[in-house]
């Protein structure tokens, strides 16, 4: 696999090239669209730190591609802890979502990476306090239900959403913890807010995602939910 990057008119591309077969899918996923040279992804020329993140890009791919094709472990639990180091006492508004707010509760999943919503406001902060690890700076998004998206990795890829458009189709785990509906919860002793489990369990259903339903079952029938500190909203 290689990586290049360049002027594309008033945007830059981040092109992946030779990517295996098996690969593939996992590149789309990513939101890299596969043309005649290669997977393509563009971003605003203007965007700041741009080709800081290319490079850290260029060192990542391969290992952040094979996790995402579920070929290498994802050391989601190591990096969530770093995570929160960097962005506590920030003052950010922050709630974690995804897998990786399911597996926090304890509940048998494995996240492929960590998903964290944040106000329009903070999605720009949230790329300063990552720079070191960016990939893809925060840009914004027109026509999409979030307004902002970013994306890191250290040793795990970080996502992070800014903002979100009620107007339009949002999961419903999204609309919670924008709302402020969010549980806390304690992890690593640690205080983490996550949306409410009703929310990601109907979303799990509506995905057709049968075995993280039935991880959510097996952890509601056992109880384990006494590490919530709370419920608000």
């Amino acid at each position: 696999m290689r990586t290049s990057w360049g002027d594309d008119g008033d945007a830059t591309r981040l092109v992946l090239e030779d990517v295996a077969e098996p690969l593939h899918a996992a590149v789309v996923h990513l939101g890299f669209a596969p043309t005649p040279a290669g997977f393509v992804k563009r971003f605003p020329s203007d965007v700041p730190h741009l080709a800081r993140a290319f490079q850290h890009f260029e060192r990542s791919a391969e290992a952040m591609v094979a996790q995402a094709a579920g070929q290498a472990p994802v050391p989601w639990d190591d990096d969530l802890e770093w995570l929160c180091g960097r962005l506590g006492g920030a003052g950010l508004d922050w709630c974690l979502v995804g897998s990786a707010a399911l597996a926090a509760r304890g509940i048998d999943v494995t996240p492929g990476d960590i998903d964290v919503l944040v106000t329009e406001g903070d999605a720009r902060r949230v790329g300063e306090l990552l720079a070191d690890v960016v990939v893809e700076p925060p840009v914004a998004r027109d026509g999409w239900f979030f307004a902002w998206f970013g994306r890191a990795f250290r040793r795990t890829r970080i996502e992070w959403v800014g903002g979100i458009n009620l107007r339009s189709w949002v999961p419903e785990e999204l609309v919670a913890a924008a709302q402020g509906r969010c549980d806390e919860v304690s992890w690593r002793g640690r205080v983490l807010r996550l949306p409410p489990l009703d929310a990601q369990e109907r979303r799990t259903v509506e995905r057709g995602l049968v075995d993280r339903a039935a991880a959510i079952a097996r952890f509601r029938r056992g109880g384990a939910g006494a590490a919530a500190l709370g419920h608000p909203g």
